[in-house]
Formats: structure tokens, sequence, C-alpha cells
């Protein structure tokens, strides 16, 4: 009995909105005090001889309840009652980028103010910050590649991430991008997305 309940719900239930506007109307068609001229404009005419049969107070409570009935059943028939729940779809990102940034001990050099790797960082927060809406993902190089965060759209975590990374967090030194590039494709192979981006942050050192 519970999955009963559970599994009922309305596949237009906007529609119940008319309810309430329908009593409203019926209200107000009541508390005018209408004569059979007035029923006339709402009414078939054969349903209106039937309803006013005898006297006029019975006949004009017979007209609502008929109307009030019709309008319930209709608004519920537009509503769509229904017990078959309808898939949900799943949200699916159709594009992704992950942003491979170079940690090498070159990146430490200060010939670009205030260093290289600073630098980096900077054009890593412009690019996190201007990819909203797709699915983002961080890899860091040297020696070997490491995932630093993996597809995602929160920008929040990625742009905090990026201030504790330095030429010490990859334990093997080295400047291998080739390796940086191979982790990063992997994260966009292993994402369900139509369309993805690399983007890499290095020197030429």
């Amino acid at each position: 009995m519970s999955q009963f309940f559970t599994d009922f719900h309305f596949i237009r239930p906007w529609w119940l909105l008319a309810l309430p506007l329908g009593l409203i109307l019926l209200a107000g068609f009541k508390r005018r005090e209408p004569g059979q001229s007035q029923w006339h404009k709402v009414c078939d005419q054969h349903l209106l001889e039937q309803l006013l049969v005898g006297d006029g107070v019975v006949g004009k409570k017979r007209i609502y309840s008929a109307l009030l009935s019709m309008l319930i059943l209709v608004t519920l028939a537009l509503s769509g009652p229904t017990w078959e729940r309808l898939p949900q779809p799943l949200y699916q990102a159709t594009e992704g980028r992950v942003i491979v940034l170079d940690l090498s001990m070159s990146m430490a050099a200060t010939d670009i103010s205030p260093s290289r790797l600073t630098r980096a960082r900077y054009k890593a927060i412009d690019l996190i910050k201007a990819g909203a809406g797709i699915e983002q993902g961080l890899v860091v190089f040297a020696g070997d590649s490491f995932i630093v965060a993996p597809l995602t759209d929160d920008q929040a975590t990625l742009l905090n991430l990026l201030p504790s990374l330095n030429t010490d967090t990859v334990p093997v030194a080295g400047s291998r991008a080739d390796r940086g590039l191979k982790k990063a494709l992997e994260l966009l192979q292993r994402a369900t997305i139509s369309r993805g981006q690399i983007i890499l942050i290095a020197d030429d050192a």
C-alpha cells in the first residue's frame, strides 16, 4: 500500500492550478444570484433543462454540484495522474578541460616577476574562472605526473588547491611534460564527455 502512494504522481501538475481558479469563478456566479438567462451562458441548454427541474433553489444547487464535479474531474484528467515513474535523465557534462601545470624546478626561477610558478598559477586561475559550465581537472608534473583534481564543476575546490602547489609537490625531479599530457588524456577518456581540451602551462626549460 505504501508503494501505491509513493509511486502516485501527476505528469502535468500545473493543471491543478486551474482548480482554485475554477472555484473562485463558481463562487462569483453563486454570489450574483443569477436567473436562468445567466446559466444559459455557461450551461448547455439540454443540461440546463434537466438541472432546473423543481424548486429554483434546488435547481441552482444541482447546477453548482454538477459544475463543481465537472471542474474537479476535468482538472484531474488534464493533470495526468499516474503510477508509472518516468526515467529521470542524469546531468552529463558535454565538455571537459584538463589543465596541466609544470612544477619542475625551473618554475621557481624569478626571471619573470614574481616567479614563473606564480605567473603560471595566475594563468591557471584565469582559465578555471573562465570555464564556468564545463568540468575541469588539474594535473601536475615534474619527473612524473599526478592528478591533483579529477574532472569537476566545482571551481572553488580547484582554486583552493592551486596555492598549495609548488616545485616540491612532485617528489620526482625532472620535466616530463609528456607524462602530464598522458595523464590528462586518461582523465578525459574516462569521463563521459563529447569534447575535451588539454591546456599545458609550462616554461621552456
